[in-house]
């Protein structure tokens, strides 16, 4: 069974590499200083510190460094606290920075507030503790509120990374599984082919089946699931299979493509109208005692491209459904395009009731190729 991209893994708590932790805690670390240092400002400003001038202006200013780097201090390591507990642990992140922030910013203010009143040589009672205890608080839970957001901003971004990595590995997946369901079934077509072409003693036709089938399958293989290439160059890998095709069916088919010039440039999964078109040789050129002629149409309607694969052969017969080729191409389609895409296939009728000929019908957005 094969993968489908939207069955992905679980992404809980996506580490951080080493750049983006790096630049989250540059980002962090500035955010800190610059809010700690309007603050030192601020108590400069308003002389919460200065107080009455009973303190020398030495020990004032030797206060002042004390404050600022034992804040900045503290507050790094909440940060690094916090860190930890959204990496590695089930407690909330934000009932963790509260405490955090809570605990140690009250036990510096009080801190603060002793030593100043030590140095001032004044008393301090227990209500004026708690008063600026609670007034540092908001400022201090306001600084951990920041913090919070970056870190969990950067969280969320390298889950969303992460997410999206695991759904392109999917989808890779998905389409390496359907790229080698094509493969094999034209290659046992082909040597097949060239099997009965030396039975027939045909020797040369052999050799020249073999060099278009090494042409076309290494155009094949040195593609990644994921690449796409510009409808001119699928066309020109289609014009390589029917080349193989040609020596097997001599005759018996004439292939016409009517293309728009407006979506030459379109870009389009390699090898995705390959299946269609091994049906046709397959279903209509196979079964038909007279000449089939086999039509590709290439038009733009909007934002979107259309493309259609028509033949006048004797068309799908008893068969219903999608058959192995036609489900491998809706659903490199989907995985490549999402649900933005219409896929219709079914025989042509003739005005009487009677099928003659068969179509394929594919719409996905249009997207410009680049190389």
């Amino acid at each position: 069974m094969l993968p489908h991209p939207q069955e992905l893994p679980v992404i809980d708590k996506a580490p951080l590499c080493a750049s983006e932790r790096k630049m989250l805690r540059q980002r962090a670390l500035l955010l800190s200083v610059a809010l700690w240092a309007f603050m030192m400002v601020l108590i400069w400003y308003i002389g919460t510190i200065a107080g009455s001038g009973r303190v020398a202006p030495s020990q004032l200013w030797a206060l002042r460094a004390f404050w600022m780097a034992s804040r900045f201090a503290l507050g790094w390591l909440i940060f690094l606290a916090l860190e930890r507990v959204v990496s590695r642990s089930a407690v909330n992140p934000l009932a963790a920075l509260v405490g955090l922030v809570t605990v140690f910013g009250v036990l510096h203010t009080i801190l603060n507030t002793v030593l100043f009143a030590w140095l001032a040589q004044v008393e301090v009672d227990s209500g004026s503790i708690v008063s600026a205890s609670f007034y540092w608080l908001h400022f201090q839970l306001a600084w951990g509120i920041l913090i919070y957001t970056l870190v969990m901003g950067a969280r969320a971004k390298a889950e969303r990374e992460a997410r999206s990595r695991a759904q392109r590995e999917a989808q890779g997946a998905q389409l390496e599984a359907l790229k080698f369901q094509v493969h094999p079934h034209f290659l046992f077509n082909t040597l097949g082919a060239v099997s009965s072409l030396i039975g027939e003693g045909r020797y040369a036709k052999a050799e020249e089946a073999v060099r278009k089938l090494a042409v076309f399958l290494r155009n094949g293989l040195r593609r990644d699931a994921h690449d796409d290439v510009s409808l001119t160059q699928e066309l020109a890998d289609l014009e390589v299979y029917l080349a193989i095709e040609r020596i097997r069916f001599e005759g018996r088919f004439d292939f016409t493509i009517e293309l728009d010039d407006t979506v030459a440039d379109a870009s389009i999964p390699s090898f995705l109208l390959q299946p269609l078109l091994e049906n046709s040789v397959k279903y209509a050129v196979a079964r038909s005692v007279e000449p089939v002629t086999i039509v590709l149409r290439a038009r733009s309607e909007g934002s979107w491209i259309v493309i259609e694969l028509v033949d006048d052969g004797p068309g799908p017969g008893g068969q219903t459904g999608l058959g192995t080729g036609e489900r491998n191409v809706r659903s490199r389609l989907e995985a490549r395009f999402g649900n933005d895409v219409q896929f219709e296939t079914g025989g042509l009728g003739d005005g009487a009731g009677r099928t003659n000929g068969y179509r394929c019908y594919l719409r996905f957005p249009y997207e410009a190729h680049t190389a």
